[in-house]
Order: structure tokens, then C-alpha cells, then sequence
């Protein structure tokens, strides 16, 4: 949206008086945005391709509490979980150095 806070605050107002039951409760204002598991931003490359860059968003109360290694569950099934997840965080973040430090929070 273009404009200033106070058009955007004020279309937010406009909004939430149109229905009971859809309204917009949460919003802020930045160069980024947490939206589920991304973590949406200006980049490196932004200010030269206009684009935006995306890596994992993980909140920081995320334990990484996954199935037990010695759990019943068949290795196969523990190894390929771990596997999955480190195949999303290089599928997800745009940029290779996110990508790496994803897999650092990963025990």
C-alpha cells in the first residue's frame, strides 16, 4: 500500500468496521515480517533486483523437540523427519548463508 502510517492506520480502521467477524488485529510497520514459518526481508540484492529475500522462521521459544533417537519409531523414519526439514531449509531460504545457519539450530 502506498502512503504514510497514518493512511494505513486509517484504512485498518475502515476495514474492521466492515465485518463482525474479519478484521485485522495484528500489523507493524518495517523493512520485515515473520509470517508463519518465513521470515520475509530486504535482502543483500534487494536495492539491485527489487527482490525480497526468505529464510525459516523458527520462534525462539522452539525447542526442536523431535521424535526420540530412541524412540520405537524405524530408523527410517527418524533419519528421513531430519532429512525432510533440512531439505526445507535449503528449499525456503533464498539466500545459501541462511540456509547454513538453519542447519546449526538443528541438533
Amino acid at each position: 500500500m502506498r502512503g504514510n502510517k497514518k493512511d494505513v492506520e486509517s484504512w485498518i480502521y475502515e476495514f474492521n468496521q466492515l465485518r463482525e467477524n474479519i478484521f485485522i488485529d495484528k500489523w507493524t510497520f518495517g523493512n520485515s515480517v515473520a509470517y508463519m514459518d518465513l521470515y520475509i526481508f530486504k535482502g543483500n540484492n534487494f536495492l539491485d533486483t527489487g527482490i525480497l529475500s526468505i529464510k525459516v522462521y523458527q520462534k525462539p521459544e522452539n525447542r526442536y523437540m523431535y521424535i526420540p533417537y530412541k524412540s520405537a519409531h524405524p530408523r527410517h523414519t527418524i533419519k528421513n523427519y531430519v532429512l525432510g526439514e533440512l531439505k526445507r531449509y535449503v528449499r525456503i531460504n533464498t539466500e545459501e548463508l541462511n540456509s547454513q545457519k538453519s542447519k546449526t539450530f538443528f541438533p
